[in-house]
């Protein structure tokens, strides 16, 4: 256990599928056995770019 790091927190998998759930995230590639998914944060890409990137 990291003692720098509070253990109230939910684990990452859970707030990763709350943003999908919510739209904040969108998944690019789903998940197959072993491989994740691979999800992408378009708003911020839209802002980081400054146009529809994606």
């Amino acid at each position: 256990m990291n003692p720098y790091l509070p253990t109230d927190l939910p684990p990452a998998h859970l707030l990763l599928r709350k943003m999908r759930d919510a739209g904040i995230l969108d998944e690019v590639y789903s998940a197959s056995g072993r491989r994740a998914a691979v999800l992408r944060f378009s708003q911020l890409l839209h802002v980081a770019e400054g146009r529809d990137a994606l």
